[in-house]
């Protein structure tokens, strides 16, 4: 793992982009659930 983050630095933040919209998208469905 850290092999490959020092040869592709892009996919740590491509990654971490990834769960910030994978944590937005849950947070629709739990409000919609709710409502």
């Amino acid at each position: 793992a850290t092999t490959l983050t020092t040869v592709l630095p892009w996919d740590d933040a491509a990654d971490a982009h990834r769960r910030i919209e994978t944590e937005h998208t849950l947070g629709k469905i739990v409000l919609r659930v709710k409502s």
